[in-house]
């Protein structure tokens, strides 16, 4: 009996990252992830085809320590 899941790809965020959210942004083609443990905000472009990810950019997401990110929201014009 299947599970009804199968792996179809993976994406490595960077040791220690901590990925917390990630959120599409379908008519970009894009994935935004929010890390936890390290402070990072990363953009992703998204093949739709194969679901795989390729890390486009890479910022702090604040430089207030220990203040982390939790959610990405995007707002509804894009």
């Amino acid at each position: 009996m299947s599970s009804g899941l199968v792996k179809t790809n993976s994406t490595q965020v960077g040791y220690g990252r901590g990925p917390r959210h990630l959120i599409l942004h379908k008519e970009r083609n894009l994935a935004l992830v929010v890390c936890e443990v390290q402070n990072f905000l990363q953009v992703y472009s998204v093949d739709n085809k194969t679901g795989h990810l390729e890390m486009k950019q890479e910022v702090p997401l604040s430089t207030v320590a220990n203040n982390t990110g939790a959610e990405i929201l995007i707002h509804p014009n894009g």
